[in-house]
């Protein structure tokens, strides 16, 4: 039985070319049609609220590792500066040494101020070493 138009239904009713029982038994067929586009609708809908929930869940993923990412960065940032200090520390040491074998004569507050630099520069470098969680500088060096 094919459906017609409602509008045309209810005309037709109206002006007596229909009876109650062909009327009814379109009704119901547009009723029936309504029910399947609103089952169709509802299904869609859970469809679409799934793929919004995924969506949101990699949305918070993202700002997460947006937000690690950043401290990360401003950590780099801060062992690029440290170690700036201690390049800049090793080539003052470097003229040092370069002037002392020049000079060869180094006394001992001498050596015990460039032994204390030696120190600090090796603290400072496992300092950085235990930051990056790197076993060995010069493993990581090489790679």
């Amino acid at each position: 039985m094919a459906t017609y138009p409602i509008e045309q239904i209810m005309t037709e009713y109206g002006n007596a070319r229909m009876d109650v029982e062909m009327t009814t038994g379109h009704a119901l067929q547009h009723i029936q049609l309504l029910y399947q586009a609103l089952k169709t609708a509802n299904q869609q809908q859970r469809e679409l609220r799934n793929q919004l929930n995924v969506l949101e869940t990699r949305v918070s993923t993202l700002q997460t590792d947006e937000q690690r990412y950043r401290k990360l960065r401003d950590k780099l940032t801060g062992l690029d500066k440290q170690l700036q200090a201690i390049r800049a520390k090793l080539n003052r040491l470097w003229e040092r040494q370069t002037e002392y074998d020049k000079t060869d004569r180094l006394d001992k507050t001498q050596l015990t101020a460039l032994s204390l630099t030696v120190h600090q520069v090796k603290a400072v470098l496992d300092s950085l070493t235990d930051q990056l969680g790197v076993d060995d500088v010069t493993a990581s060096a090489k790679n």
